[in-house]
């Protein structure tokens, strides 16, 4: 894990790593307790060669600099690659009851030629259900996508020559206002998994990607689960206010200096979680005419949960560190990205491959960064549960 923001970045939560924790700037601010395995350096990763200066010591809350612990292993099962998890597949595996495909309430794919087909928790096609909550689900759903939208993402054409991001819009509103209403019946969980199965397989071609909009207002428990988590195989896109109760040109305190304010006044923060091969944040101003021009972005607030992959580093190129686990694609100068959830790294992007570093991809915000403490007693839909292996002896008796 490395973590080098240019710009002051304070943690206000707790920070672990199964391997080796890079600490390289004082601008870096650990008000939380920050736990390795392997080994702690104040300093950069070997391989990284995009850090030439002198590292200097970041700074904790009294009496907490980071200290070692024990490995934390999803599941309890240690995989070469968790990006099983988020794959879409039609042949079972030994991890259907964790992967977010099987554990989905509904399925939602998108194929080469932008034909939408919907399934249900059974995985019975529902696309064109004539009846019953599955009629009500299939017309929610596909009042919702919004398919064959293009965006131009500079960070991945730096890397594979291919800039150009074919969409599939999910517009969350409608879909909370469905879940609200009855629309997916009483026991829907809480979970979407929605992916475009023609994405490449090796991140050069045939570049994919979802994209959640509208999604101020969640699900509020009303019919079902409260909440929502939302995965994909693909990279996915969130414009704008999530989580927030923002509706109609109202935005949280957060976005106008109040980071402790990160909700409309009268909105229930739900729990979500957004999960996928990245997550990149646009912001509230985010229009696709201006992608590839590094736009002017505006204070954003994002509460969710988000488990994602990086590049790694190597090879002269930084991964981009924990400060950019969430891709930008804006110019956020002078302005703040406020999150509150929890972040998890478990694999290698597949899809979103273009190294971090590149020039005109962005100019990052302000970190406004809060562990959501709500998640200890209500966690995002979904199931994600880690073990903790302590190392002992082994001896015959």
């Amino acid at each position: 894990m490395e973590i080098h923001p240019g710009a002051p970045m304070v943690v206000n939560g707790d920070v672990h790593t199964n391997g080796n924790l890079y600490t390289g700037h004082d601008t870096l601010t650990l008000n939380g307790n920050t736990t390795y395995v392997d080994l702690w350096s104040i300093g950069f990763m070997p391989g990284d060669s995009q850090h030439p200066e002198t590292p200097t010591s970041p700074h904790w809350a009294p009496g907490q600099p980071p200290t070692t612990s024990q490995t934390q292993q999803p599941y309890g099962v240690a995989l070469d690659d968790y990006h099983v998890l988020i794959d879409y597949t039609t042949s079972p595996t030994p991890l259907d009851p964790y992967r977010f495909q099987t554990q989905a309430g509904v399925v939602i794919t998108i194929d080469g030629s932008n034909n939408v087909k919907i399934y249900n928790a059974a995985g019975t096609d529902i696309t064109n259900a004539t009846s019953g909550v599955d009629k009500t689900m299939s017309t929610a759903i596909k009042s919702a996508v919004t398919t064959n939208q293009t965006i131009t993402d500079n960070r991945e054409g730096a890397t594979t020559g291919n800039a150009s991001i074919r969409l599939a819009t999910l517009d969350i509103g409608v879909i909370s206002t469905s879940i609200n209403s009855g629309g997916f019946g009483s026991a829907f969980n809480g979970i979407v998994y929605i992916t475009d199965t023609s994405a490449g397989s090796n991140g050069l071609t045939n570049k994919r990607g979802i994209r959640l909009k509208n999604g101020g207002k969640l699900p509020n428990g009303t019919n079902g689960a409260s909440g929502l988590t939302v995965a994909s195989a693909n990279p996915v896109y969130v414009q704008g206010d999530y989580n927030t109760g923002s509706s109609g040109g109202t935005q949280p305190p957060s976005n106008t200096g109040d980071p402790t304010q990160p909700t409309v006044p009268g909105y229930t923060r739900q729990p979500a979680a957004i999960i996928a091969d990245a997550v990149n944040i646009l912001s509230n101003s985010w229009l696709d005419s201006k992608s590839g021009t590094v736009p002017a972005a505006t204070s954003t607030t994002v509460n969710a949960g988000i488990i994602s992959g990086i590049v790694p580093s190597g090879s002269g190129y930084y991964s981009g560190g924990v400060e950019n686990f969430p891709r930008f694609l804006e110019n956020w100068s002078g302005k703040t990205l406020t999150y509150y959830g929890s972040m998890l790294e478990l694999y290698g992007s597949q899809q979103n491959i273009g190294h971090w570093g590149a020039p005109n991809v962005y100019n990052p915000p302000n970190r406004a960064w809060y562990f959501d403490v709500n998640f200890l007693s209500k966690p995002p839909p979904g199931v994600l549960a880690s073990f903790d292996y302590i190392r002992s002896r082994w001896y015959m008796q």
